[in-house]
């Protein structure tokens, strides 16, 4: 028995997250609170609200910046470059993830889903149509067997006009022999399914009484079945017109995190490039404005040296910036070479 998928809205207190998977959802957390908090350490300096109170409250303001950078007015306060390249890059990122949401999200939203299969006893009991084979044994096997009211059948002889009988409404149930059903389901993979399956016997081959190739017809059909051949002919003849069930279910499968990895990898790469950079040049700055411009001057190796020395020293006195540098370096060299004098 055959009959037709009707669709139904899915519904669900949590179908808001069915759109991406778990471990998508924690990436995209875990990247936004990163680029939350490069832009957070490059810009605090120049935003004296993200340094102040406890430090809770400037966890706060990190977490806070995180989420609020692409849709608030940060963006146009940003004052380094290293910061708006990352912006830049994440809010593309970010566009890119929310399309792909929303589009999920509203395939879910309208996605169909299998409503209870009809028994026999259920379409009999409503009245329903069914429809089958005009010139097979089934319609006898209908009235005789299931006990259906021969009003209620109807007559089919083309494959189309079963999935329109089916598609409209036209009736309710199609039954049909299940190499039929198995050619019918493998051309229309989707809004179609089987119901309860009804043993008949099968098919078979006749010869006359006596005949002396039915012994060896018997033996080599039993040896394809055991063998598994005919399952593999079964399987040949249908595979052009063959869906697997992960093409009919590939929609409805959420996105995973291989689906983004490339834009991820962007985006991560962009901001800890920005970091290094800001780090580089923290660093320079430190030490350019800590390091001490100390010259070391040159000790006399000889008697005009000597007094070249001391009469720059002379000269350096007047100078009351340099005059204690140059009194500690002299009074370190003269200590050193002490034995050197006459």
């Amino acid at each position: 028995m055959v009959v037709y998928v009707k669709p139904r809205v899915a519904e669900g207190a949590w179908l808001f997250k069915k759109p991406f998977s778990t471990w998508m959802w924690a990436a995209t957390g875990a990247i936004v609170l990163y680029n939350g908090f490069v832009v957070w350490l490059i810009e605090r300096k120049h935003h004296p609200e993200f340094t102040r109170g406890t430090k809770l409250n400037q966890v706060g303001s990190m977490i806070s910046l995180s989420f609020t950078t692409l849709f608030s007015q940060h963006g146009a306060k940003l004052h380094s470059n290293l910061s708006r390249m990352t912006t830049i890059v994440w809010l593309f990122v970010a566009l890119i993830i929310t399309s792909s949401y929303t589009a999920s999200l509203t395939s879910l939203l309208a996605h169909r889903r299998l409503i209870p299969i009809p028994d026999v006893e259920t379409l009999k009991r409503n009245g329903d149509k069914v429809g089958c084979d005009g010139n097979s044994f089934v319609l006898q096997y209908l009235v005789t067997v299931l006990h259906f009211d021969p009003k209620n059948i109807e007559r089919i002889f083309s494959e189309n006009r079963y999935r329109q009988a089916l598609t409209s409404g036209e009736i309710a149930a199609a039954f049909l022999e299940a190499p039929y059903v198995k050619l019918f389901l493998a051309k229309n993979c989707k809004n179609f399914t089987t119901g309860p399956t009804y043993s008949v016997g099968g098919f078979g081959f006749a010869f006359p009484k006596d005949s002396p190739y039915l012994p060896d017809f018997s033996q080599a059909i039993l040896q394809l079945s055991e063998e598994g051949k005919l399952r593999e002919l079964e399987e040949s003849m249908l595979s052009p017109y063959n869906c697997s069930a992960k093409e009919n279910n590939e929609d409805l499968d959420s996105l995973g995190l291989r689906s983004f990895q490339g834009l991820f990898f962007i985006t991560v790469a962009t901001s800890t490039i920005a970091l290094f950079f800001f780090i580089c040049r923290h660093v320079h700055r430190k030490l350019w404005c800590c390091w001490p411009h100390i010259v070391q001057p040159k000790p006399p190796n000889n008697h005009v040296d000597d007094i070249n020395f001391h009469k720059a020293h002379a000269d350096e006195q007047s100078s009351p910036s340099q005059s204690l540098t140059h009194e500690h370096w002299l009074s370190a060299w003269e200590m050193e070479n002490r034995g050197l004098w006459p």
